[in-house]
């Protein structure tokens, strides 16, 4: 049974094996898969996911039967104010539900632990039908929370979705065809194939994103039509014509990199990469150099807890100071500036 495939993942561990209420946990290895077999797993939800979407709604091999033909779901529940020993609780027996996991302050408990007893608050990952785990929650004070959300891996999809990727990037990379409809081609594969379902591609879209990209690009309309884009490239070229292409490129960087540090870095990129094209422009540099330098420096904020979502996240979770991120982020942001401005006009050159 341990050379099961499927039990053999990164992440996966086999834990009990029940025949007929009875478990089999203390010799595993040497235990054949039946039809009708319960098998227990210590993995992830995706994992748990990809095994219901197996023929039957259960775990199914080759030969063998489906393990169960109705419908279950993995529903986290919470308890409420009982206390017994989960080893004696019977659920299995009684209403048809299996205590899959138990958290207790975020941590996972082990459930082969001799005398391992629930308290009030604990988290118990019941796997069931819905009816069995509404009425166990009736019948033994649980407080359900809510069903399991996370889909199932769809490895069989997986070689056409790193496909059309590689299409997409080297069809645009060998100019072939603009990127623009290239990802609109392959993202209507993806989506007819099965590789992606609609909710799921609609879900994925941040809409507070694409409004603040959308603002951001009506922004940087109105400033090139009423004349404040060549104002402000004007003021910003005119210095640096004094000054080498590798300094100019330092300082498009270090601008970028401080704008970050206060503002979001989507704003900043739209913002700053008409600049750094017309800045490249009127000294008569590449571009793309420019580009790719405000792309890196746009995403290097360390120095501040309010430059990134992430990063306000972490200031607020762990009760750092502000100027925790100074000392350790400034420095990182001093690295990556000077990796950046160094690399790029190894790969992009900056005289046309």
């Amino acid at each position: 049974m341990t050379d099961v495939p499927d039990f053999r993942r990164s992440g996966t561990r086999l834990v009990d094996l029940i025949r007929e209420d009875v478990s089999l946990r203390r010799d595993l290895s040497a235990q054949v898969l039946q039809a009708g077999d319960h098998v227990v797993l210590h993995t992830t939800d995706t994992e748990v996911a990809g095994y219901r979407a197996n023929v039957g709604g259960g775990l199914a091999m080759p030969g063998l039967e489906p393990a169960s033909a109705r419908r279950r779901q993995v529903i986290e529940a919470l308890v409420n104010d009982r206390k017994s020993p989960i080893l004696d609780l019977g659920w299995r027996r009684s209403h048809g539900v299996y205590a899959i996991a138990v958290h207790r302050h975020g941590a996972a408990l082990d459930l082969a632990e001799s005398g391992l007893t629930l308290a009030p608050g604990d988290t118990v990952l019941l796997d069931g039908t819905i009816d069995d785990i509404e009425r166990l929650a009736r019948d033994e004070q649980l407080i359900l929370l809510a069903p399991m959300l996370a889909r199932a891996f769809r490895r069989g999809k997986a070689p056409l979705a790193l496909a059309v990727l590689a299409l997409v990037v080297l069809g645009s990379a060998l100019e072939l065809a603009p990127i623009l409809p290239l990802a609109i081609i392959g993202a209507a594969i993806v989506l007819v194939t099965g590789c992606v379902e609609p909710d799921e591609g609609i879900g994925a879209i941040d809409g507070r994103l694409l409004l603040l990209i959308v603002g951001m690009l009506a922004l940087g309309n109105a400033m090139q039509n009423s004349g404040a884009m060549e104002m402000i490239v004007d003021a910003i070229s005119g210095p640096l014509t004094h000054l080498s292409p590798l300094l100019a490129l330092a300082l498009i960087y270090a601008a970028t990199s401080v704008l970050t540090e206060v503002v979001t870095n989507n704003a900043v990129a739209v913002i700053m990469t008409p600049i750094g094209v017309g800045v490249a422009q009127t000294l008569g540099l590449d571009p793309r150099a420019f580009v790719v330098a405000i792309m890196f420096g746009a995403s290097a904020s360390f120095a501040t807890p309010i430059g990134y979502q992430t990063n306000t996240m972490v200031y607020n979770a762990g009760g750092y100071k502000f100027t925790y991120f100074l000392r350790l982020g400034l420095p990182m942001n001093i690295l990556a500036g000077l990796v950046t401005v160094l690399l790029v006009p190894v790969f992009w050159p900056l005289q046309l």
